[in-house]
């Protein structure tokens, strides 16, 4: 099938005119829109169905766990704030950004089932970043989450944040509640190494890395996924132990087993996992 040219008119002020765009583009592009049309039918219908699920199990006798949600004003909330700064948007293909607004909306989901929510922000929303949750992320604007397209420094002030950098020198002991906790929002496969490190330096902002090799050694770079990230931070909120929070979070595939730390936590993962209830092994 040849590649032809079609044209189209964008409807946006922001790019007035015709512009070219060729067969296979203007093809995603229909499939597109006719996703975001279909989605909300979508979504009831995957609601009706897991709520027959559940009225199913329930009906057999299952106990089923109960998720409270919570919202960052409830009185158990904590004061803590971490935020993802998104303006990373032209490193990133789209995949990768669609996988980072996947992570975000596991924080998103972890951080409404935590007993102490996070003061939870998303930072310097625009470009692709934007325009794929418009697109992909349905209701995302009535989230209870801080989203801004201010980037960081304008939201919390240049002396009032910490960059979370598995480079940095700086352990990260406690959780300050005066501070902000910035996690880039870099999904790029080991492309840009260093990147958020060297720019959090350039700026001259403070950063630091989690205590991670206190309590376990990970196999090769001791670089996690956003929500990893994020998850762990808010484990260690509800519990106040970092041990329990990487234990909980950090995958077991990467974790070098052979080191004596970690096996250790390893162990004593094991031996929680199994002390847990069914129900609570849900959670």
């Amino acid at each position: 099938m040849s590649d032809e040219v079609a044209t189209v008119a964008l409807p946006t002020d922001s790019q007035p005119g015709v512009v070219e765009m060729s067969k296979k583009q203007r093809k995603r592009l229909l499939k597109v829109e006719k996703m975001k049309e279909k989605r909300p039918q979508w979504r009831a219908e995957q609601r009706a169905k897991e709520k027959e699920k559940r009225r199913k199990r329930k009906a057999e006798g299952e106990q089923l766990p109960i998720v409270k949600k919570r919202r960052m004003s409830d009185d158990s909330a904590s004061s803590v704030r971490i935020a993802i700064d998104l303006g990373y948007d032209q490193l990133m293909a789209d995949k990768d950004i669609k996988m980072l607004l996947k992570q975000c909306k596991r924080c998103y989901s972890e951080n409404r089932k935590a007993e102490k929510p996070v003061q939870f922000y998303l930072t310097s929303l625009g470009g692709k970043c934007e325009e794929k949750m418009d697109e992909l992320v349905s209701g995302y604007k009535s989230w209870n989450v801080n989203i801004t397209s201010k980037s960081y420094i304008d939201q919390f002030g240049k002396d009032n944040v910490v960059f979370l950098a598995a480079e940095s020198p700086n352990i990260l002991n406690e959780l300050d509640p005066t501070k902000a906790y910035i996690i880039g929002g870099l999904v790029d496969h080991n492309h840009h190494k260093r990147y958020c490190y060297d720019k959090a330096v350039e700026l001259g902002i403070q950063h630091a890395q989690l205590p991670i090799s206190d309590y376990v050694t990970i196999s090769g770079r001791k670089v996690l996924t956003v929500n990893h990230v994020f998850e762990i931070l808010l484990w260690f909120v509800q519990t106040g132990s970092w041990k329990e929070a990487f234990q909980k979070v950090i995958p077991f595939r990467k974790i070098d087993k052979n080191d004596d730390v970690s096996k250790t936590a390893v162990s004593d993962n094991e031996e929680e996992t199994s002390a847990q209830s069914p129900t609570e092994n849900q959670t």
